[in-house]
């Protein structure tokens, strides 16, 4: 430890940041910390990096070392006044209100979203069986068994959508063992339940003719999306976020955000000529590039529509076309 190193916390206590040690055994963070009982700094190490590539080991990092130098700077302190900590462990609605918010800034927007949706479903069954002031220590296997059983019975979920708030719950329970906010992660473990695959029919060639000349005709809006989707080879989400300055139509190229991609890597996309096409058709150089190629009401505008709307009105369209 360097003199110049040390810090005071908000309050007052001395304090070291976290500093990242990859040795070849084991990554690990090592931090100093006022000691109350000794009256001193006492090194600490933090050893549960999660992550099986070097690139998914740096962000575990970063994100622990970020959390931990604010816990410090808070005014962390150890020893006999405070235990393991300077404050007492959060209830269950803290608890889960700061994993939610921890795993929403990791993620993109549709996964934020589905964080939001699994903590309002868990707040109501918290509130009903008056589980939000029990301390998140007390959270248990059985609690997680007993939300888990009211999502089918009350809630009357399918086993699919059950599935995916016990993984909503997994993450943010997991984030809370990264931070030493609890010891085990009581979810952990807890098997999915089967689900049942739906078989998807393709379209005969001549029904997809038929389908395609009635979006031409009467969702000609809806008809450029799908050639994006059908000639780009791109998933929905990514021609929803798609704003025209993605488009390099000179070069043949359209480009896929890291935020916006699978594997969260910025992809080129070819536009091949079929595509090329059609972009020119759409004379998208008359706006902004900051717009969205399908914007509010599936037109090139600022705003962002939801692309459920997109799934919604190509569903409605097959209705009326009656396939």
């Amino acid at each position: 430890m360097r003199e110049k190193d040390v810090r005071l916390s908000k309050i007052g206590f001395k304090y070291v940041p976290a500093r990242l040690v990859e040795s070849k055994k084991k990554w690990y963070l090592t931090y100093w910390v006022w000691d109350l009982t000794k009256g001193k700094l006492i090194e600490k190490k933090f050893y549960k990096i999660p992550g099986k590539t070097l690139r998914e080991k740096w962000a575990a990092a970063r994100e622990i070392k970020r959390d931990l130098d604010t816990l410090l700077e808070d005014g962390y302190t150890i020893g006999e006044a405070t235990k393991v900590t300077s404050q007492k462990a959060p209830t269950l609605l803290e608890a889960l209100d700061q994993a939610v918010k921890l795993k929403s800034q990791e993620t993109g927007t549709r996964s934020q979203q589905a964080y939001r949706s699994f903590f309002t479903i868990f707040k109501i069954w918290m509130f009903d069986k008056k589980l939000q002031n029990i301390s998140i220590t007390s959270f248990s296997r059985s609690h997680v068994l007993e939300f888990l059983d009211w999502l089918l019975r009350e809630r009357q979920v399918k086993p699919k959508t059950r599935n995916n708030y016990k993984i909503c719950l997994n993450a943010c329970l997991n984030a809370l063992v990264n931070r030493e906010i609890i010891e085990k992660n009581p979810c952990a473990r807890i098997k999915d339940l089967k689900v049942v695959g739906t078989r998807h029919i393709p379209f005969s060639r001549e029904e997809q003719k038929e389908f395609e000349t009635y979006l031409k005709r009467q969702e000609p809006e809806l008809y450029l999306y799908t050639r994006f989707i059908y000639f780009g080879f791109m998933r929905p989400v990514e021609v929803c976020r798609m704003q025209i300055g993605h488009i390099y139509l000179q070069s043949k190229v359209s480009l896929i955000r890291a935020e916006n991609s699978k594997n969260k890597r910025q992809m080129p996309v070819v536009i091949n000529p079929q595509l090329a096409k059609i972009i020119e058709g759409m004379n998208l150089n008359r706006f902004p590039t900051n717009y969205h190629v399908f914007g509010k009401k599936f037109l090139p505008s600022p705003g962002e529509e939801h692309r459920n709307r997109y799934s919604e009105r190509h569903a409605q369209a097959l209705k009326d076309c009656g396939l």
